[in-house]
């Protein structure tokens, strides 16, 4: 069965998790029930969410004090990064930092994120399907042409929002990118 992978937004519809092997697809006529992992084997490389949310807003959400502005995530496609999910799950995670680079517990909220799906050029150790591996680009590039490489530069941000291109996505907001010292959840000097 071919469904195209139109990941379904949150305007259209949604994929919900009937129970923990089951997800409903709702963009249809009639509710499509699937297995839980039809979307982690179909959608298991960079190339296969190219253009996924064409069209559509995206939010990129940095870890900045900004952050405690978003009040209704579950409104909006997001690309959350690192361990915004003190804050809320998002769609999309971003880890481009190997987990020794968190300090604290902050790489903990990256081991039990909820994401549908989690990409990074590393391996993180996580025993999860959903986890997307990408080759990095370009320092500070801007050339989208590689379906399999996301560019970067010295914030995780720039990848998440090179992420939100490569999706396809019209409009891109970001939240949470604040170059500031300190993150959403306190004052960390970082």
């Amino acid at each position: 069965f071919d469904c195209g992978v139109q990941f379904p937004s949150y305007a259209e519809g949604e994929a919900k998790r009937a129970s923990p092997n089951l997800f409903l697809l709702t963009t249809f006529a009639t509710p499509q029930v699937f297995p839980a992992n039809f979307f982690f084997k179909t959608m298991n490389t960079l190339a296969s969410f190219s253009n996924v949310h064409e069209g559509e807003t995206i939010l990129v959400c940095g870890c900045g004090y900004s952050l405690n502005q978003l009040e209704h995530p579950e409104e909006f496609v997001t690309i959350g990064v690192n361990d915004v999910g003190r804050k809320f799950q998002p769609d999309y995670l971003v880890v481009v930092n190997p987990p020794h680079q968190f300090s604290g517990d902050r790489f903990r909220y990256v081991e039990s994120s909820q994401a549908k799906f989690i990409f990074t050029q590393l391996d993180l150790g996580l025993e999860k399907d959903n986890v997307v591996k990408f080759s990095l680009g370009t320092q500070g590039g801007t050339d989208f042409s590689n379906p399999d490489a996301l560019n970067y530069t010295q914030n995780s941000p720039y990848v998440a929002l090179c992420l939100a291109i490569h999706m396809g996505a019209r409009r891109i907001g970001l939240l949470g990118v604040d170059f500031t010292n300190d993150h959403f959840f306190g004052p960390t000097g970082v």
